[in-house]
């Protein structure tokens, strides 16, 4: 049997560890790794996509929330969160063709990285 169709038959009957393969690829093959997760599309929590329909309502206060109950954040982390992400969301009603929904969920990933920085070691 060929790698390949081995690799598809673990996939199909039998009930991989996707953590421990990535774990181990990534000791054993660290290039191709990288690689792979690069290739990755990222899949949005549905919470993004909640907010994101709650700002295309024009609904900032349920966005806000929304972003503070999924991710702890504060008051200001969160609305600043929404703030970027409802500019976004005009740039893309100008311009669709520039602004992609992967393009909307990276800014949503780039703002959670900064929420988490500045919200580090700050009481909620």
């Amino acid at each position: 049997m060929s790698a390949h169709a081995e690799a598809i038959e673990i996939l199909m009957n039998g009930s991989p560890n996707f953590r421990d393969i990535g774990i181990a690829l990534a000791k054993n093959c660290p290039e191709l790794f990288v690689e792979l997760h690069s290739k990755i599309q990222y899949v949005a929590p549905a919470w993004m996509t909640t907010v994101i329909n709650f700002l295309k309502g024009n609904n900032i206060v349920s966005a806000v929330k929304e972003t503070r109950n999924a991710t702890g954040f504060g008051l200001k982390e969160s609305k600043d969160i929404c703030d970027n992400v409802a500019y976004c969301l005009q740039l893309r009603e100008y311009a669709p063709n520039q602004i992609t929904n992967d393009d909307m969920f990276a800014v949503f990933k780039q703002l959670l990285e900064v929420g988490r920085k500045s919200s580090k070691g700050v009481a909620h």
